[in-house]
């Protein structure tokens, strides 16, 4: 206790100096993490439609006829409303093979690519509004009709699903992608006797294997305005190498101003506490004690920092209105981890410079 109460004594010894140092650590963590979780829902949209049906197929978001021409298979979920309580939801009716096609991710990175009859998904929104989780049973009410659904799983809360409401034509992955709100999905329309169900204006059309993309353009111009998911992966992986390059670039500097400011405040301070530490000596206290208590006190600087940091990356990024970053605990351990080696490491010149102190030095010159 003796150890952590001098380390704890010296850390308050500094007080602005240590402050000033806490405030840049926890702006690390703060902006590491957003880079890294900027970078990674950038990267994960691409991946979903790289991975999918879909690099080979169009969006559409309005017909200018009633339908397409026979030949051009499209599809669209249709929707209903679900009166939960006092609540209503949006519900999605997908297809089986839609939702084979494009598996939604759920919590604990789980992934759901099929669902029984009576069975749906909650957003992660919903699940949290009626305190509902994986393995409830979800009753309401559409069209006068009660409604009883085994709730599959609960989508991850960063999770996005393409949507069929996207207007204009200069469209762009991220326009066309969103976070399902107050949502319910199901794939089995067969146990919705009674109820109305809508087709969402917008749809996606699949390019058959015998004719070209440019030939698929021509002869469904007339019915649709036609967006490739090629182009548009094409412009969101570029637009990722930029956003790549430049937080990377943003996050080494940063990483080297923060690290500099430890290395410095920990020069400053053996410098703050030279006599202090010549009276331990004198007073018998042993060169690994000395060690130790300089490495707790960084060891307390980093973790205050870490703490702070976390604390206002965690405010951002629930209260933000923007879904452009992803919560990766696994990025904000390795935050930590950069933080404690780098503050632990900057104790050995100390130590070693601490350990150089000689204290006949300090009665010569006045110890006070």
């Amino acid at each position: 206790m003796k150890t952590v109460k001098l380390a704890w004594n010296m850390l308050l010894a500094d007080g602005a100096k240590s402050l000033l140092l806490v405030v840049q650590i926890a702006l690390f963590i703060v902006l590491f993490n957003i880079c890294t979780g900027t970078i990674f829902t950038a990267n994960r949209l691409t991946e979903k439609v790289q991975n999918s049906r879909l690099k080979n197929a169009y969006y559409c978001n309005a017909l200018h006829e009633e339908s397409m021409p026979d030949g051009f298979p499209t599809y669209s979920p249709q929707y209903f409303t679900l009166e939960i309580g006092s609540y209503a939801l949006c519900a999605d009716v997908y297809s089986e093979t839609y939702l084979k096609d494009l598996p939604v991710r759920l919590q604990y990175g789980k992934m759901c690519s099929a669902l029984q009859k009576d069975e749906c998904l909650l957003s992660a929104d919903a699940a949290r509004l009626l305190g509902l989780h994986a393995g409830d049973t979800l009753y309401g009410k559409s069209d006068d009709r009660e409604i009883q659904l085994k709730i599959k799983g609960v989508l991850s809360s960063d999770e996005q699903l393409l949507k069929f409401t996207v207007s204009g034509n200069a469209l762009s992955l991220k326009m066309i992608y969103e976070k399902p709100v107050q949502t319910v999905i199901l794939s089995d329309a067969s146990s919705l006797d009674g109820v109305q169900l809508s087709p969402y204006l917008g749809c996606v059309v699949y390019k058959p294997d015998d004719i070209t993309a440019a030939e698929m353009q021509q002869q469904l111009s007339p019915y649709a305005d036609l967006t490739p998911f090629q182009s548009m992966l094409t412009e969101e992986q570029s637009e990722n190498r930029s956003i790549v390059s430049l937080f990377a670039a943003f996050a080494v500097v940063l990483f080297l101003v923060s690290m500099t400011g430890v290395f410095s405040n920990s020069f400053l301070s053996l410098q703050f506490h030279e006599k202090r530490f010549a009276v331990y000596f004198l007073c018998g206290m042993t060169k690994r004690r000395a060690a130790a208590v300089l490495a707790l006190r960084n060891s307390l600087l980093a973790l205050i920092s870490c703490l702070f940091g976390t604390a206002v990356y965690l405010c951002i990024w629930q209260f933000s209105a923007v879904d452009e970053f992803a919560f990766l605990p696994g990025m904000l351990a390795l935050s930590w981890l950069i933080v404690f080696l780098t503050v632990l490491i900057s104790a050995v010149p100390i130590y070693v410079r601490a350990e150089r102190l000689t204290p006949i030095r300090f009665f010569k010159e006045g110890i006070t």
